[in-house]
């Protein structure tokens, strides 16, 4: 019995469409929830909410429109060749802010 890695794919993506669609309801009712009562956290909850809807529906739209984009399998398709970026500039950045932050807090006990 063989794996179809499109249906392992397709499976992930309706998981992901659902916890992410009960999550925006679980946010939208809690901020309903909030408005009666007056608390500052029922715009916290909308805009959590309206997050996670807008991940869901993003997240169909991307499903559909992939579903009937291709029947060849990927394995046949023409990928790109990948090639290696050096990051040594972000490294850098990295290092000479961990010496920053460290000089920083050893400054303030030497001091």
């Amino acid at each position: 019995m063989s794996y179809n890695r499109s249906l392992g794919i397709t499976m992930k993506r309706i998981v992901a469409m659902v916890i992410l669609g009960c999550c925006s309801l679980v946010c939208l009712l809690i901020a309903i929830m909030s408005f009666g009562e007056q608390e500052a956290s029922a715009l916290m909850f909308a805009a959590l909410g309206a997050y996670f809807g807008y991940q869901a529906v993003s997240t169909l739209r991307l499903h559909l429109r992939q579903k009937g984009a291709s029947t060849v399998p990927p394995e046949k398709q023409n990928m790109p060749q990948i090639t290696f970026v050096p990051h040594w500039f972000i490294m850098a950045a990295l290092g000479v802010t961990v010496l920053v932050v460290v000089g920083s807090i050893l400054w303030k006990f030497i001091r």
